[in-house]
């Protein structure tokens, strides 16, 4: 399947899931700037979600299926565009998909001095294993 194909299913995904929630993602016009939607919360508050994913899910076991994600990174102030990096993976074999919604504090601790993401089975399913589904984005900041 086609990448971009893939991280439009992705999206949708994440999209459809915090519609269940109440929260509203803002999808912009142009792909320029490292988020992939403004998500307003049912406060009023907003947040920038970055999605990644890929179109297999990853290995159960070994280094195999280890990918880089590169990511907005300015290097002047060595920030990230945006507030919650979203990883959208299929499903093994049933089909469907599983995210993790990492806030942005968690993901600098893993990045390259580029600002590339090793995404792996250990990340995933051993450090990052509490953001598997936790949808409630509950740092927002105002925009």
């Amino acid at each position: 399947m086609d990448s971009t194909v893939v991280g439009r299913a992705a999206e949708a995904y994440v999209w459809m899931r915090l519609l269940e929630r109440g929260m509203i993602p803002c999808i912009p016009m142009v792909d320029c700037q490292g988020f992939d939607a403004i998500v307003r919360m049912a406060d009023g508050q907003c947040v920038r979600v970055q999605v990644k994913s890929r179109g297999t899910p990853l290995p159960t076991t070994g280094a195999y299926g280890e990918q880089i994600k590169s990511l907005w990174w300015d290097k002047t102030d060595e920030s990230l565009a945006f507030d919650y990096l979203v990883i959208s993976l299929p499903l093994e074999g049933a089909g469907g998909y599983e995210a993790w919604v990492i806030p942005v504090e968690v993901v600098r601790g893993k990045l390259s001095k580029g600002g590339d993401l090793t995404l792996s089975q250990k990340l995933l399913r051993g450090d990052w294993d509490i953001h598997r589904e936790r949808w409630t984005l509950d740092n927002p900041t105002v925009i």
